[in-house]
């Protein structure tokens, strides 16, 4: 039997994973004809036709599918020895791809990698910031920073800590409304919310004094969806918000904000993740979970 070349079934993979000629030849730095040569010498060698294609899109023929279960595998592989080739060599060396979300991104992990890219000269990390989810084994990322579970079987999530929601003004804003003491008091007064997609934190639960599950609506005729821009808004005391508490937590410790109404008991639905393949991570990417562990106390 003809021994494949390995290196074709990465590029069949990687076509696959970017769902283009074009995104496996940007992935790889080289052009969409040399793609389409390897594709065309894979499909000559296997004697089958592994991709139907069209003007606008490529589709997995059934013998194209199995293929690309193994050769899956064997990029996995190849990550896999090279994070051993990592662990193993005496100097702390290689790439991490990571990608956040944005404000998080900002505040928190990019003054972790710029540490370790300061103490580590031969460590490069490339940074990504979106709020949108991306797909991380796709688009060839390391490491993602997240307010979100993974439910993917290829995806590991290693939690980082709880994300709640609280209440919080400047202090120019309780001076002018006073100090509340029940969510009666901020029915009417002036707010901004955070809103992304359609979906708003206008409307909120927490439990009363006997248990029971309720929801407040905040009185916001202005929403946005960043949440460095609705930090200032907020410091400028003309309103108040409902932020989560990486977001609020340092300013409240500092005094540029007052929590409001803290005995108020707002269940926690979501947690911080930093979410990876279901491979082994490399040192680069351990360093970075475990700096970010040490860090992250400021935003709880």
């Amino acid at each position: 039997m003809k021994k494949i070349d390995p290196k074709l079934l990465q590029v069949f993979a990687d076509v696959v994973d970017q769902g283009s000629f074009t995104g496996a030849a940007d992935i790889r730095e080289t052009n969409a004809s040399y793609i389409t040569r390897q594709i065309k010498k894979l499909e000559s060698e296997l004697k089958t036709t592994l991709l139907n294609r069209s003007t606008r899109a490529i589709a997995l023929t059934e013998s194209g599918r199995l293929v690309y279960e193994n050769a899956r595998q064997i990029n996995e592989l190849m990550r896999n020895v090279s994070t051993i080739s990592e662990d193993y060599s005496g100097e702390l060396r290689g790439t991490l791809r990571i990608t956040s979300a944005v404000y998080l991104g900002r505040k928190l992990v990019f003054p972790v990698i710029e540490r370790i890219c300061d103490r580590y000269p031969d460590v490069n990390i490339e940074l990504q910031l979106h709020d949108d989810q991306v797909d991380i084994i796709k688009d060839r990322f390391d490491l993602a920073i997240r307010v979100w579970k993974p439910r993917d079987v290829d995806l590991i999530g290693q939690k980082l800590m709880d994300v709640r929601f609280l209440l919080a003004a400047a202090p120019e804003f309780v001076q002018q409304h006073g100090m509340p003491t029940s969510l009666d008091d901020l029915r009417d007064l002036p707010a901004i919310v955070y809103g992304r997609k359609g979906h708003t934190n206008k409307t909120f639960s927490y439990f009363d004094d006997t248990g029971k599950l309720c929801s407040f609506d905040v009185n916001a005729n202005l929403c946005i969806n960043d949440a460095e821009q609705l930090n200032d808004c907020v410091m400028q005391g003309n309103r108040y918000y409902v932020p989560t508490n990486f977001m609020a937590a340092e300013k409240i410790r500092n005094g540029e904000l007052i929590q409001l109404l803290p005995d108020l008991k707002i269940p926690v639905d979501e947690a911080l993740y930093a979410v990876y393949p279901n491979r082994a991570l490399s040192r680069i990417a351990k360093m970075v979970i475990e700096e970010l562990k040490t860090d992250i106390h400021r935003f709880q």
